[in-house]
């Protein structure tokens, strides 16, 4: 089978199978300056670490003093894939908060689209955060 045969039946599967990518615009001199906390990774799942690219974390308070974070990720496929996150919070003592916020949580990305996930405290008394991503099955 010549190659160009090849590479028409593959892009003719990939359309069948419902492969979408994401166009995006966006200013071209961007106005905002965001400031990204520094973070740590524990990877234990790579290819999820591969499928789900997490560019950074932004951090603010909201209501005077409630913890807001904001997640940059993106799917790095370029298929529809699902994934499950949630937010841990923690007091300044390092103990969990419980919160009715922090059930898993799904978002869905067309293949290469970026998004920003955000989370609310439901105290001040949250100080840290522990963000899990899973893939969803």
């Amino acid at each position: 089978m010549s190659k160009s045969i090849f590479m028409a039946l593959a892009a003719g599967a990939s359309l069948l199978a419902g492969c979408s990518t994401v166009n995006t615009i966006e200013r071209d001199t961007p106005q905002a300056h965001p400031a990204y906390i520094q973070d740590r990774r524990v990877i234990t799942d790579m290819d999820l670490s591969e499928s789900l690219r997490v560019y950074g974390i932004l951090q603010n308070y909201v209501s005077g003093d409630l913890l807001k974070i904001e997640m940059q990720v993106q799917n790095a496929h370029h298929h529809v894939k699902t994934y499950r996150y949630r937010v841990e919070w923690f007091g300044k003592d390092g103990m969990a908060l419980p919160s009715p916020t922090d059930a898993w949580k799904t978002v869905t990305l067309e293949g290469n689209e970026p998004t920003s996930l955000t989370a609310i405290a439901t105290t001040p008394r949250a100080v840290d955060f522990v963000i899990k991503f899973q893939h969803s099955h």
